[in-house]
């Protein structure tokens, strides 16, 4: 939900390029070469030998020019992959590139040329633990400890003793099934929860061009979440009290609705594409079923008002807390600057209610 462009410490160029570096140099050692066998370039190299047909005619461009291509389809933009996608496709059109699929027995199977490319972008060999370059060690340094999609479970990559324990799912933005020689690109690899990965996204058609990419922009900036009363009534977090009494804060009352509404001055196209991804992760009937947590932020809201919150940053203001912002981290249990929102499950839901019922922040 919000815009990634930076890992732990490096920005996302300085990882993309580090992601290349790594596949170069993956795998065993031989004696007086300069690099390892079956990298990815030494798989290219294999592939790329004319053995009849055109299978190889692919690979041979990889090659060219010192792996230009290969290092585009790697580490390139969501833009230059699109590029690279339109480009693929126009050569299989005329003939240049063969077809990733054929028919047989009156199905449609992977050809060998998709095969080919399966193997060469091995994206099996780079999840599992045994490759000296692995998916935990592109994890790790890109930071994402919460889904970039749904931003409600951790995702976070740990290691004991240098081994891999846990990691995020990587969804593929695009499938790998459909665009395998995308299956190791750097922006096309999201680390993500199982339950966006595997349940909710699978194999939805999203695309560069219609969707909201985490690493371009923001889904907080264009949209919020927002508590709506089923009685049409505007009821400000003071109301709650006498309008529900203990029932609301208990969880035992069912009087609003969560709705995603757009922020105003947004393009259009903008919100077109965040509506795609809505719709997708099935954002708005997910956090439907997050009342409860809801139900205590409208409460604290009507608890932390203004003065409270002053008194407890002139109270213990360069003790506990060096900025107003502390305190409201203190109150609500979670992160509300942009840059840190991303680092605990429900951040942008909790500033979105808080917010709404009358938590001033000093950003949106």
């Amino acid at each position: 939900m919000f815009h990634f462009t930076k890992g732990k410490k490096d920005g996302f160029t300085t990882l993309a390029d580090q992601h290349y570096q790594n596949l170069r140099m993956e795998r065993q050692l031989k004696k007086s070469v300069t690099r390892y066998a079956g990298s990815i370039l030494s798989l290219v190299d294999d592939a790329a030998v004319d053995k009849g047909g055109n299978n190889h005619t692919f690979f041979a461009d990889l090659l060219a020019e010192d792996y230009k291509w290969l290092k585009t389809i790697l580490t390139g933009t969501p833009a230059e992959l699109q590029n690279v996608l339109d480009l693929f496709e126009a050569r299989v059109l005329i003939g240049t590139y063969p077809s990733l699929i054929t028919i047989i027995n009156g199905e449609e199977v992977p050809s060998d040329f998709a095969k080919m490319i399966k193997t060469v972008f091995d994206y099996k060999h780079f999840s599992g633990k045994s490759a000296r370059y692995s998916a935990y060690h592109f994890c790790q340094p890109m930071g994402m400890d919460v889904c970039p999609y749904c931003n409600r479970n951790y995702t976070l990559t740990v290691y004991y003793r240098g081994q891999g324990l846990i990691r995020p799912e990587l969804d593929h933005y695009v499938p790998k099934s459909k665009y395998p020689y995308l299956a190791l690109s750097f922006y096309n690899l999201i680390p993500s929860c199982h339950l966006c990965n595997a349940n909710l996204k699978h194999a939805s058609p999203m695309n560069f061009k219609d969707f909201i990419h985490p690493y371009e922009h923001s889904l907080h900036e264009i949209f919020k979440f927002s508590a709506v009363f089923k009685n049409k009534k505007e009821i400000k977090s003071t109301e709650i009290g006498s309008t529900f009494g203990t029932a609301f804060f208990a969880g035992e009352t069912d009087s609003f609705d969560v709705k995603i509404k757009f922020r105003p001055g947004v393009p259009f196209s903008m919100i077109k594409k965040a509506a795609n991804n809505a719709r997708v992760f099935k954002l708005q009937k997910i956090y439907n079923e997050h009342k409860d947590l809801i139900e205590e932020m409208i409460t604290g809201a009507a608890v932390y008002t203004d003065t409270y919150i002053n008194t407890l940053y002139n109270d213990f203001q360069g003790s506990l807390f060096s900025s107003r912002e502390d305190v409201l981290r203190l109150l609500t249990h979670n992160y509300s600057s942009k840059d840190e929102m991303s680092r605990r499950p429900f951040s942008k839901l909790t500033k979105d209610i808080f917010s709404e019922f009358g938590l001033k922040y000093s950003s949106i």
